[in-house]
């Protein structure tokens, strides 16, 4: 994988608890940043789904009738369920 190099600043506190972590993990500074900076990424990523996934819901909610077969089917399904009261 290409990697390019950059020059950040990073406050002194922040940098501290991230060397702490790096001397933790044994991983180079640059492993540590990268896996945080994925972490990141990532965590936007799924922000911007939800979203997109909310909007959406919003726009087409389910009708009255989606409601009650989903309804009819959870009864149904736990109807078969196990009694996990029993010992």
């Amino acid at each position: 994988m290409a990697s390019e190099k950059v020059a950040i600043t990073v406050q002194v506190d922040v940098l501290r608890a991230a060397e702490r972590l790096r001397s933790r993990t044994g991983e180079s500074r640059s492993a540590l940043f990268n896996r945080a900076l994925r972490g990141l990424v990532r965590a936007e990523q799924l922000e911007a789904k939800v979203r997109r996934y909310r909007d959406t819901y919003r726009e087409f909610p389910e009708t009255e009738q989606e409601l009650a077969e989903a309804e009819a089917l959870a009864s149904e399904s736990l109807r078969h369920a196990p009694d996990w009261d029993e010992s």
